[in-house]
C-alpha cells in the first residue's frame, strides 16, 4: 500500500510539472493601475492605466535548452568520471608493480643470504679438524 502512496505522489508531482509547464507558456500581461502598483496576469486588465505584454519564452525551447545543457553537464561528469578512474587503474597497477618488484628483490636478496649461510657451513665443517677423540685444548702451563 505504500508503494502505491509513494506512486501516486509522483505521479501528482509529475502533473503538476507539466501543468506548470505549459502555464508557463502563456502570455502574461504586466498592468499600471492608477496608484502606481504593478500587477501581473494572463488577461489583459481592465482599467488599468497601462497594459503591456510580457514577453516570456515559450517553456519547450526553454525544456529543450535545459535538456541539452544538462545532457552536455552529463558528458562533461562522465569524462570526468571516467579519467579519475583511468586514474585510479594507473597507479594501482603502478602500485602492484612495485610491490612485485620489492619482492623480487626480496627474494634475490634472501636467496643470496642463504647461499651465503650454506657456504659458511660448508667452508666451516671442512676445516674443523676430524674427531680423534682427544680434546680441542692443549694443556696450559701453570703459572708460578
Amino acid at each position: 500500500m505504500k508503494k502505491f502512496h509513494k506512486r501516486m505522489v509522483w505521479v501528482a508531482v509529475a502533473f503538476t510539472a507539466l501543468v506548470d509547464g505549459a502555464a508557463s507558456a502563456q502570455t502574461m500581461f504586466q498592468c499600471k493601475d492608477a496608484t502606481g502598483k504593478v500587477q501581473f496576469s494572463d488577461r489583459p486588465c481592465e482599467g488599468a492605466a497601462k497594459a503591456a505584454p510580457v514577453a516570456t519564452k515559450p517553456a519547450r525551447a526553454d525544456a529543450a535548452a535545459l535538456k541539452a545543457e544538462s545532457d552536455a553537464r552529463i558528458r562533461k561528469e562522465k569524462a570526468l568520471a571516467d579519467e579519475v578512474q583511468a586514474n585510479r587503474l594507473a597507479t594501482e597497477q603502478a602500485g602492484y608493480a612495485a610491490q612485485d618488484k620489492q619482492q623480487q628483490v626480496n627474494r634475490t636478496i634472501a636467496d643470496k643470504v642463504q647461499q651465503e649461510r650454506t657456504q659458511q657451513r660448508t667452508s666451516t665443517s671442512s676445516s674443523l679438524p676430524a674427531d680423534t677423540g682427544a680434546p680441542l685444548t692443549t694443556p696450559i702451563a701453570p703459572v708460578r
